[in-house]
């Protein structure tokens, strides 16, 4: 029994020695992260602070057709939740309401460029016709586009995606649902029928 309690003790010793010499390489770490011209802790990780400047290269980015999940998987950029605690911000900050403002609109521009990439996509279906190493061009100086099944069907899901998305990002202008409202006025005639 004596033997079984020494084991016990040497197993706690290794431990205890196991987290001190964890404990030692966590301050060793944190001493080579701080910045010795300022004295002040080195900023590691992504942005987490709103700020205008952020702000207006993410609406930059959103504009030129990059979806956010892309922006944020940039490491100088914030990240999925911090991007959307922005967005779903409910204090009175003017600033944060209009980044969600330009947010809004900047994905309402990105849904009319998506339309409009839906007609370059049907129209430049397949691959060029190539003879003897020379692309083969009709009369108005465009490339003849073989189509095959493939191809076709591979556009086919390009458009139908991005039709999706449009219809998602701005409902009320591309939008499949019509929105009849109305209204109905009726008039009731009532006749004597007695005869007198």
């Amino acid at each position: 029994m004596a033997a079984a309690k020494k084991k016990k003790v040497t197993v706690k010793k290794k431990t205890v020695t196991k987290k001190k010499v964890a404990l030692k390489k966590n301050i060793k770490t944190t001493k080579k992260t701080i910045n010795k011209k300022t004295k002040e802790p080195k900023k590691n990780g992504r942005p987490t602070i709103f700020s205008k400047k952020l702000a207006s290269e993410i609406i930059d980015r959103i504009l030129s057709g990059v979806s956010v999940r892309d922006i944020c998987l940039d490491p100088k950029m914030p990240g999925e939740t911090t991007f959307f605690r922005w967005f779903h911000v409910t204090t009175e900050d003017k600033e944060l309401m209009g980044f969600r403002e330009q947010y809004v609109q900047a994905k309402a521009f990105a849904a009319e460029l998506e339309a409009d990439a839906m007609n370059s996509i049907a129209d430049n279906v397949g691959f060029p016709l190539v003879i003897d190493g020379k692309v083969i061009k009709d009369d108005d100086g465009k490339m003849v586009m073989i189509k095959d099944a493939v191809s076709v069907s591979h556009a086919k899901l390009k458009i139908e995606t991005r039709r999706w998305t449009v219809e998602k990002l701005v409902p009320k202008k591309f939008g499949t649902k019509l929105d009849v409202t109305g209204e109905i006025i009726t008039k009731v005639i009532v006749k004597d029928m007695t005869g007198g």
